[in-house]
């Protein structure tokens, strides 16, 4: 039998062929790309601004300040001295959204002291909303009255203490069925 021989040449070019396609695999080019980003929250900070009072008739006190205790959200303190009945104090307040994501009124509740039965609590003109969103920047006025009605005769020298709590939410977790304004 007779074998065949291959020639020289086309074993080169074989062999040649294989190096120049190992070369391409280790000469081609690759890229990552990458996409980095950050996250940063917002900052959630309604605060007191301003407060003021007025009462009537002339005698009598009415006062009110915001008060920043350490470690505390601000206060706003207020004050009613020498009253009698007859004697009515209206407060008004601002509360500002000092952050950079909308806030919403979730609740505004009076709290009578347990022996309080003889001021009345109203809230004015500029009565709270439940669901009522301030903006970044944006304020907003409410005021209510306390009054010793003239047909009541409260205890002399007795001292009471009373409160309005405002509730605010960032404005998407607002809850209508959490809402509550009182009285």
């Amino acid at each position: 039998m007779f074998r065949k021989l291959i020639p020289f040449s086309l074993i080169l070019i074989l062999a040649m062929a294989a190096i120049i396609s190992m070369s391409t695999a280790y000469g081609s080019w690759t890229s990552v790309l990458v996409a980095n980003g950050a996250l940063q929250t917002g900052t959630f900070n309604p605060v007191f601004q301003n407060v003021s009072t007025s009462h009537t008739p002339d005698y009598g006190e009415c006062s009110a300040k915001i008060v920043n205790a350490d470690g505390q959200l601000p206060q706003v303190v207020f004050a009613i001295a020498q009253a009698y009945p007859g004697f009515q104090c209206t407060i008004s307040l601002e509360i500002k959204n000092n952050g950079n994501i909308p806030v919403a009124l979730q609740k505004a509740v009076y709290y009578p002291a347990e022996n309080d039965q003889t001021s009345v609590f109203v809230w004015g003109p500029r009565k709270p909303t439940c669901g009522e969103t301030l903006a970044p920047g944006e304020s907003k006025l409410y005021d209510f009255t306390y009054a010793i009605p003239l047909t009541l005769d409260p205890p002399q020298n007795t001292t009471y203490k009373n409160s309005v709590e405002f509730t605010i939410v960032q404005f998407n977790a607002y809850s209508p069925s959490g809402c509550a304004v009182s009285p």
